[in-house]
């Protein structure tokens, strides 16, 4: 099974990245984030690993997030991931709050 650990945005960044979004599919590019219900998101870790405690892992990061205060990020890029599917992605600089 496939765990991936993602940050999600506050609703205004949201908004503007679907607004992005939508320009793309108007544009006649058509975009399976979209139609398959998606949030915009920085993904942080995936992993295709043996099963591990989930339950232990959403309590432990939960906790930790009680405590992190909120961070503004930086795109710096527009990027592609060539393989599998042509994804066109927005590249985050890394900042000291985010990593």
């Amino acid at each position: 099974m496939a765990y991936v650990f993602e940050l999600t945005f506050d609703p205004d960044t949201e908004a503007s990245i679907r607004a992005l979004w939508q320009r793309i599919s108007d544009a006649g590019i058509p975009s399976s984030l979209n139609a398959r219900g998606y949030r915009p998101h920085v993904s942080l870790a995936a992993y295709d690993a043996a099963p591990f405690a989930v339950e232990v892992c959403i309590r432990r990061l939960r906790a930790y997030a009680r405590h992190v205060q909120r961070f503004s990020i930086n795109f710096s890029h527009v990027g592609m991931f060539v393989s599998g599917g042509n994804v066109v992605f927005l590249g985050v600089a890394p900042t000291e709050a985010l990593l």
